[in-house]
């Protein structure tokens, strides 16, 4: 088997792995999580601000 051929794939194949990480990685980054003060209710959002509760209507806290 040629060298070039297994370098090359292997080369692709690493490139997706680390695209796929660095993919991940933004996501995760991305999440944010909310609790209501009022009720308990808790609210987890991806690339979205929530600013009050569905349940109770009361203003959330971002929970770190």
């Amino acid at each position: 088997m040629p060298w070039g051929i297994v370098i090359v794939y292997g080369g692709i194949g690493v490139v997706v792995v680390l695209l796929s990480v660095v993919t991940y990685l933004f996501a995760v980054s991305s999440r944010k999580r909310y609790r209501c003060p009022s009720c308990g209710e808790r609210i987890r959002t991806e690339y979205l601000d929530a600013a009050h509760c569905n349940m109770c209507g009361a203003p959330l806290q971002q929970e770190m």
